[in-house]
């Protein structure tokens, strides 16, 4: 009787290992693609910064290159002064929008990063205003194609920002 107690808790002991490694590798999943949508912000930014900084003044392109993170993101202004540059410049940040909605190595990323942030398991953190709708009617999503997997989202991302970096520094 005494067999079949041990191996009793051996399995119970087992299972219970199991759902703690898969639970934690569904938690380390979700935080490495909350990381990488962070770096899709930051190189984002620095990508708009670098392109607006040529036709227009260091502190004009940093606030547009915000306003238009933002606006694909779904991010409300912060204060006053930015939602006044934002309706200031409206026709600008649509046009910087739509660019980016038309590249083709940016476009799936944002789109993976914006149907990420619309899933259920986004807890505690803002979500895009509008969700996918405002996404579908921006260009990033569109119904038909089927979402990129995790592996690769975080590997292009990664990929992406590195070379942001790389004209960053040059």
């Amino acid at each position: 009787m005494s067999d079949f107690t041990s191996i009793g808790a051996i399995i119970v002991a087992l299972a219970i290992l199991a759902y703690y490694l898969l639970f934690y590798r569904h938690k380390l999943a979700q935080q490495k693609i909350e990381q990488a949508i962070a770096f899709l912000n930051e190189a984002l930014y620095m990508d708009l910064f670098l392109k607006l900084s040529q036709s227009h003044e260091q502190e004009e392109a940093s606030k547009l290159a915000a306003t238009v993170v933002n606006e694909v993101f779904g991010y409300e202004p912060r204060d006053k002064a930015a939602a006044a540059f934002l309706k200031a410049n409206r026709g600008a940040a649509q046009a910087e929008v739509a660019r980016l909605a038309a590249d083709s190595e940016v476009r799936p990323l944002i789109g993976s990063a914006l149907q990420s942030m619309a899933a259920k398991n986004w807890k505690g953190r803002s979500r895009p205003q509008g969700g996918l709708t405002r996404a579908v009617n921006l260009g990033f999503v569109s119904p038909t194609e089927t979402p990129m997997p995790a592996y690769r989202f975080l590997a292009r991302t990664a990929t992406y920002h590195r070379r942001i970096k790389k004209l960053a520094k040059a």
